[in-house]
């Protein structure tokens, strides 16, 4: 899946836990938080905007789209999460 046409989905400057929960949406599942910002930052498909208020009221980093013009294709999917049962 492209990844500029799921981020032209918010408003940036964005934050990478709506990118992430906009993903889900689209994807149709969960997937794991820490494996997720890596990946976007690994990537440097994104460039920092600067901190942003957040919705709980706690300020987090603001991100925009580095070259909307470039097609930023992931070479695997996303795999879903999985949430283990306590008694795992």
């Amino acid at each position: 899946m492209a990844f500029g046409h799921i981020c032209r989905c918010l408003q940036e400057p964005f934050t990478l836990p709506q990118l992430h929960r906009t993903y889900e949406i689209v994807l149709g599942h969960p997937m794991d938080k820490s494996a997720f910002r890596k990946r976007m930052l690994d990537a440097q498909f994104l460039v920092e905007e600067g901190l942003i208020s957040g919705v709980v009221g706690r300020a987090a980093m603001g991100y925009r789209i580095a070259d909307r013009e470039r097609a930023a294709v992931f070479p695997r999917t996303f795999r879903p999460f999985e949430v283990r049962s306590p008694q795992e």
